[in-house]
C-alpha cells in the first residue's frame, strides 16, 4: 500500500454514483455467469497452478502491496474493457486468484514494525476472512443457491491455504502478532488468523505437527483468544489430538526451537486449565507432556556455579545460555502467567483429586488453608 492519500483516491473513484450503478449491473452478469466461471477453474486449475508459484516468486522480488479498494478499482476494469464475455470472466477469475495468492506469500513479510505495515497486514487477514466464504456478503445473503456455487469458488481459492508452506506463513505470522506483550494486530484480526488456521488443521491430521510447533508456540495465543474461539477449539477435540500427537512422537518437541518451547509448556498448561473433560480423562499423557517440554527448557539454564559472562538473562530461568530478543522477553509475561496456573487450585484438585477428597472445593475464590492441605498431603503417606 502506497498511502492512505492513493487509497482514498482509490476509494473515491470506487465509490462514485456512476460506478456503483455500473457495478451493480455488472454483479447480476457475474452471478448469472457462476457455474461457467467454475468449469473454467476445474478445467484450468493446473495452469492456475503454475501461475501461483510465479506469484510468489514474483513477490519476493516486488514487495508492492495493493489495497482492497486498489484491487475493486483494478477488477472493476477488467470488467469494462475485456470485450470478449469469455475472456472477461477468465480475466476476473485469474485477477482473483493472483490477489488471494499474493495475499497468501505477503505473510511471509510482514513484521509490524510501522504502524503502516500493520494495518495493511489486518487488511490481508480481512481479505481473507472476506474471500474464504460468502455467506456474509450483503448482495446474496437472501439467495442460499448462489452462496453454494459462490462457496465453491471460495472454496477453491482459498484451498492453497491448506497446503504446509502456507500454513506455516500464516503460523509464522501469528507468532509475530502475539510477540509481544500485547498482540500487534487488532483482537479481531488475530482470533480471525487463529479460526483459519485451526479451520484447516481439524480435517487434516497431517497439518497437526505444524499446527503443535507454529500455532501452540506462539506466546499465551490462548490467552488472547477469543470466548468463540475457545468454545471452537475446545469443542473440535484437538486439544485431545495434539497430547495423541506428542505422547506418540515426542521428536515433534525435540524439534522445536528451546526458546520457544516455554510458549507451548505455557498453552498446555493454560488448555488444562480450561479443558477440565480431557485432563481428567488424559491426566498421565497431559503430564507427561508438561514433563518433557520443562525438560527442554530447562536443559539451558546455567547452573549454580557455572555462570559466565556468555550467558544471558532469562525472566523466568534466570541465567540461560541462550539469547531471547526483547519482543519475546516482553511476551514472557503472558507466558508466566500461564505457567502459574499449574499451581492453581483448579489444577491442584485433578492432579490430586482423590487426595483432597476430604477438602471442601466449593470455598471462595478456591481458597484452602495450607494447614488443611498440609494433613491432607501427609494423608498419603
Amino acid at each position: 500500500m502506497d498511502s492512505s492519500a492513493k487509497d482514498t483516491n482509490y476509494a473515491t473513484t470506487f465509490l462514485s454514483k456512476s460506478t456503483i450503478a455500473t457495478a451493480s449491473r455488472v454483479v447480476s452478469d457475474i452471478i448469472s455467469v457462476i457455474p461457467q466461471s467454475l468449469n473454467y477453474i476445474s478445467v484450468s486449475f493446473d495452469f492456475l497452478s503454475i501461475k501461483f508459484l510465479s506469484c510468489f516468486f514474483e513477490f519476493h522480488s516486488n514487495l508492492t502491496l495493493f489495497s482492497v479498494c486498489a484491487f475493486l478499482f483494478t477488477f472493476l476494469g477488467l470488467i469494462f474493457y475485456e470485450r470478449n464475455t469469455d475472456q472477461r470472466y477468465c480475466s476476473i477469475l485469474h485477477s482473483i486468484l493472483h490477489f488471494t495468492c499474493c495475499s497468501f506469500a505477503a505473510f511471509a513479510f510482514f513484521q509490524g514494525a510501522k504502524v503502516s505495515e500493520v494495518k495493511v497486514w489486518q487488511t490481508f487477514v480481512h481479505f481473507l476472512v472476506l474471500m474464504s466464504s460468502c455467506n456474509g456478503w450483503l448482495l446474496v445473503r437472501n439467495a442460499p443457491q448462489v452462496q453454494k456455487v459462490l462457496n465453491d469458488l471460495c472454496n477453491k481459492m482459498c484451498s492453497s491455504l491448506g497446503e504446509p508452506a502456507n500454513f506455516s506463513r500464516l503460523a509464522n505470522s501469528l507468532f509475530i502478532a502475539s510477540n509481544e506483550h500485547k498482540p500487534v494486530l487488532c483482537a479481531q484480526a488475530l482470533n480471525a488468523l487463529f479460526s483459519t488456521l485451526m479451520k484447516y488443521v481439524k480435517n487434516d491430521d497431517s497439518l497437526l505437527p505444524l499446527f503443535v510447533s507454529q500455532v501452540l508456540t506462539c506466546p499465551a495465543i490462548i490467552s488472547h483468544l477469543s470466548q468463540a474461539n475457545l468454545d471452537a477449539f475446545l469443542a473440535s477435540g484437538l486439544f485431545d489430538r495434539c497430547l495423541t500427537l506428542l505422547r506418540a512422537s515426542s521428536d515433534v518437541v525435540d524439534n522445536i526451537e528451546p526458546q520457544r518451547t516455554i510458549n507451548l509448556l505455557g498453552n498446555v498448561i493454560h488448555l488444562g486449565y480450561l479443558d477440565e473433560e480431557t485432563v481428567k480423562g488424559r491426566i498421565v499423557d497431559w503430564t507427561w507432556v508438561i514433563g518433557l517440554a520443562m525438560a527442554q527448557c530447562t536443559e539451558f539454564a546455567v547452573r549454580p556455579g557455572e555462570q559466565s559472562s556468555h550467558n544471558h538473562w532469562h525472566p523466568i530461568f534466570g541465567n540461560y545460555k541462550l539469547p531471547i530478543d526483547p519482543k519475546t522477553e516482553r511476551s514472557l509475561r503472558n507466558v508466566l502467567r500461564q505457567l502459574q496456573m499449574l499451581w492453581s487450585y483448579r489444577i491442584v484438585c485433578r492432579l490430586f483429586d482423590k487426595a483432597l477428597e476430604g477438602v471442601d472445593q466449593s470455598r471462595p475464590n478456591g481458597h484452602v488453608p495450607v494447614k488443611e492441605l498440609g494433613a491432607t498431603f501427609n494423608s498419603l503417606f
